[in-house]
């Protein structure tokens, strides 16, 4: 049984799982600093290196695909690796084996299809572009799953924020030795 600060505990770890990931999909949706730092810093200018060499193919009347296809390959290695790693230490640090989980399944399978493409694993060229695509878009998706939770992206702030934190916390310190 796995315990989320999240969530409730559930008898059943498959439904904790997709309750999870579907929260973890569409709550950060509706926040706007979310969207632009994803369409802008993730894809854009993370994916640079793939707008760079679509642009060079479209220019040039070479129809070599191999600079596009390790474009699109370093990228998307350095998203799920980066995002997987988040899921995995977020697991670790709020004892939840179930997300943690997760980001090891999406680390080592996306990273054994790179391994995979960049050996030659599919002769056809068109064939591997679409297993990369098809491999960028799930490794953004995990990215948003492992911000989804970061208030660096929320539109607005906690609501103890302007107090720093809970009222019902231990204060540290002492005030021996203080008079008014």
């Amino acid at each position: 049984m796995t315990q989320s600060s999240n969530s409730a505990s559930s008898s059943n770890d498959i439904v904790y799982l997709f309750c999870e990931v579907w929260r973890r999909t569409w709550s950060p949706l509706g926040q706007v600093p979310f969207l632009f730092y994803l369409g802008m810093a993730v894809i854009g200018f993370g994916g640079w290196g793939i707008w760079f060499e679509w642009s060079k193919l479209g220019q040039s009347s070479s129809q070599d695909l191999s600079p596009l296809l390790t474009a699109l390959i370093t990228f998307f290695s350095a998203v799920i690796a980066s995002s997987a790693m988040q899921l995995i230490y977020q697991g670790f640090d709020k004892g939840d084996k179930v997300v943690g989980g997760v980001g090891a399944v999406a680390l080592a399978v996306l990273l054994a299809i790179a391994g995979s493409l960049l050996s030659g694993g599919s002769s056809d060229p068109v064939k591997s572009i679409h297993t990369s695509v098809i491999c960028s878009a799930f490794s953004v998706w995990v990215w948003i799953m492992a911000n989804c939770d970061d208030p660096l992206f929320k539109s607005k702030p906690r609501v103890d924020a302007p107090i720093g934190g809970s009222v019902d916390a231990q204060v540290v310190g002492s005030v021996d030795g203080i008079s008014s």
